[in-house]
């Protein structure tokens, strides 16, 4: 038990917030944290909730994920979540959840608050690492604009060519005996990107999936009634479809989209191991 003990204190001096903290100091913040483990797939916090803990990811991976359920960022161990609403009281920032099981510390807000009161300095090194990270941050976003500002102006001058020369070109069509109109509506048709859709209910096989096609616009569905959604409202060139899932399976779904969609391309993936079966299931034979 004490061994495992100052394994957790090595764990949490290695945390940007409780840099310059002693061991003691370290060992009280320690004895206010709950030990649990999340499953696969659990939310962690929500985006817009209160911030009334936080928590030290010590095994497994978390995801930051977008309001589209879209994975933006990875979090991997040693990390904290919720540190800075912890402090500050505001609303959770962004949605996370567990990609694989994982072990986590959770630290309630209203003991750390109850810690930092009675301890004046342990508070005053937190409160100063929260000042560190905050300017550290704030440098970043400061470069990522300065960034943006100077690829924007660039994106905006090659637009402004880019328009010309299309124009130029819809001119020289016109005097062919192409209507603008007509000569526009075929170039925005051929110079679209495809579009794809993959559908699978493993998060893991969906990334690895929606990764390989990083060049072509990625659509996600987690099954088969999901994904024809997805093709109602976007159409999508191509569907790369799991065959084993649960409410609409990739069999039904693609029996549907021959019904619906038959001109539809469909590619269907497995991991089943007996060849026959996945052969009668998709032919029918």
């Amino acid at each position: 038990m004490q061994e495992r003990s100052k394994e957790l204190v090595e764990v949490l001096k290695k945390i940007p917030l409780f840099f310059g903290l002693s061991p003691t100091q370290i060992r009280v913040i320690l004895s206010q944290c709950l030990s649990s483990s999340i499953e696969a797939g659990a939310q962690v916090c929500v985006r817009g909730k209160p911030s009334d803990e936080m928590y030290v990811l010590l095994s497994g991976k978390l995801a930051i994920v977008a309001d589209n359920s879209f994975r933006v960022a990875t979090i991997t161990p040693v990390t904290t979540v919720g540190e800075m609403g912890a402090i500050t009281g505001q609303p959770r920032s962004a949605t996370v959840e567990a990609i694989t099981p994982c072990r986590i510390l959770t630290i309630k807000k209203a003991r750390l608050d109850i810690i930092l009161r009675g301890q004046r300095e342990l508070k005053s090194k937190i409160f100063e690492n929260v000042i560190r990270l905050l300017s550290e941050k704030l440098v970043r976003d400061n470069v990522r604009m300065r960034d943006f500002l100077s690829a924007k102006a660039s994106f905006k001058e090659d637009g402004s060519r880019l328009e010309r020369r299309l124009n130029i070109a819809l001119d020289l069509l016109a005097e062919k005996g192409m209507s603008r109109e007509e000569a526009k509506s075929l170039i925005e048709s051929r110079a679209s990107e495809p579009r794809f859709l993959v559908v699978d209910d493993e998060p893991v096989a969906r990334q690895l999936l929606a990764k390989g096609l990083g060049q072509y616009v990625i659509s996600q569905a987690t099954n088969g009634v999901q994904a024809l959604e997805v093709v109602k409202s976007e159409s999508p060139d191509l569907v790369v479809t799991d065959i084993d899932m649960p409410e609409m399976d990739g069999i039904a779904l693609l029996k549907q989209l021959r019904t619906e969609h038959p001109k539809m391309p469909v590619l269907a993936v497995t991991a089943w191991r007996k060849k026959s079966s996945r052969r009668t299931a998709l032919t029918g034979t």
